[in-house]
């Protein structure tokens, strides 16, 4: 007969770390001085939105005039 160890066929993940990966030079790398979350509070988040609602009606502007100046240009 052939009769497999039970611990063969089952492989259980504890989750448990053999080797740190956090190597200097690795993409993923982080030093141990770098904070791991940025906290931010509820004035930043609006401050951060309302200026890329700025940056995005400035370049929806710039791509309207020049279309405008495309049409404006053909038409004569």
């Amino acid at each position: 007969m052939n009769q497999k160890n039970p611990r063969e066929d089952e492989f259980i993940d504890d989750g448990h770390t053999i080797v740190s990966m956090n190597v200097e030079g690795m993409p993923w790398y982080r030093s141990a001085n770098e904070p791991k979350e940025i906290v931010t509070d509820n004035r930043t988040t609006w401050l951060i939105i309302k200026e890329s609602w700025k940056a995005a009606a400035v370049v929806c502007t710039i791509f309207s005039l020049a279309l405008i100046l495309t049409m404006l240009a053909f038409m004569r």
